[in-house]
């Protein structure tokens, strides 16, 4: 039963980590940069998919 439990706890904290870089790095870039700008969004939006293809990539092995 406990190993049935593990797999399923990685994942949860696999994607926990993952929800928690993003965030922190949006709230990051919005100390840096005016949340108006445009420059925002696209550095947000660069962050964002850089986090993703960097957990998708290393999560497959």
């Amino acid at each position: 039963m406990v190993s049935d439990a593990l797999p399923a706890a990685s994942t949860l904290l696999s994607t926990l980590g993952l929800w928690a870089a993003i965030l922190l790095s949006v709230v990051l870039l919005a100390q840096a940069l005016p949340v108006e700008s445009p420059l925002f969004l696209g550095a947000s939006i660069a962050v964002v998919y850089w986090i993703v293809k960097t957990y998708v990539a290393t999560d497959d092995g």
